[in-house]
């Protein structure tokens, strides 16, 4: 039996801020990727959702951890969203694991359910470890550029519905946004497809131009939703990376990762593997 205590606030961030990046489509309900992942070590816990194109993790510190070594589970999502409406911010909210079922206990509710069995993608191996550019931007201004520069969305996959492709280079201190790709030749409108925006550069190890990213809008728009606060981090690292947002402070424990389109044949790029 392995048995936490976490505080209530914490839990429903971790259900909150990475419940987004669940698969949408029903072929994967009932196999692992369709749970919120829970990873404990060392007196903390990650809360980790994916669909194989992004990641959203959310790590905190445990009240109590009662656990001899590293734990994971996977939880079924519809489950676990039910708690937010049971979870009192304030209290705290014991977690027991046996018998391959999970238990969460509050002051005025006793929750059991299923783990779900199976692999689950080996999320840790895909977050980078560094950044060749890592900006912070103002999430208000980036979210009015990308709004401006949509005119349409041409794409359309059954996990995001309709998108546009949002290419994202930064350019000395500023970080262009637009929704058109180096090689594709320019519509007549194309002055209305471009927009920049400022940056504070945090680092940038490349010396003369600065690789563009290829991001699906809805992606990278929910990406961003969880941060609080007027501003956001992005790490980049090439055009074929992922790419990270976080918040500026190092306590909010959210990271988003979200994977580019290929630039070269416009196909949507894997995560990990299912």
């Amino acid at each position: 039996m392995d048995k936490v205590v976490i505080e209530g606030r914490k839990l429903i961030n971790g259900i909150e801020r990475t419940f987004y990046a669940l698969p949408r489509n029903r072929e994967f309900a009932g196999k692992p990727i369709s749970g919120i992942r829970l990873f404990i070590e060392n007196g903390k816990i990650d809360f980790a959702a994916t669909n194989g194109y992004r990641l959203a993790m959310y790590s905190s510190k445990l009240v109590k951890d009662k656990t001899k070594w590293k734990r994971a589970y996977t939880v079924p999502a519809r489950e676990m969203k039910e708690l937010v409406d049971n979870v009192q911010k304030d209290e705290e909210v014991e977690i027991v694991i046996e018998d391959k079922k999970i238990t969460f206990k509050g002051l005025h509710f006793d929750k059991t359910v299923d783990l779900i069995e199976g692999r689950y993608p080996p999320y840790h191996k895909v977050i980078p470890k560094e950044y060749n550019i890592k900006i912070k931007v103002s999430k208000d201004k980036l979210l009015n550029a990308i709004n401006t520069v949509i005119k349409e969305r041409p794409y359309k996959n059954s996990e995001a519905g309709p998108y546009e492709r949002i290419v994202l280079r930064l350019q000395g201190k500023k970080l262009v946004v637009s929704t058109i790709l180096p090689t594709d030749p320019l519509p007549e409108d194309y002055k209305s497809r471009i927009y920049d925006i400022p940056a504070e550069v945090i680092h940038n190890y490349f010396n003369d131009i600065s690789p563009y990213v290829c991001l699906n809008e809805i992606y990278l728009k929910n990406a961003m939703k969880p941060i609080s606060g007027a501003k956001v981090v992005i790490g980049f690292v090439n055009e074929y990376s992922p790419v990270t947002f976080i918040s500026p402070d190092p306590a909010y424990g959210y990271l988003g990762l979200v994977m580019p389109i290929d630039p070269n044949t416009h196909n949507q790029l894997p995560l990990v593997r299912l």
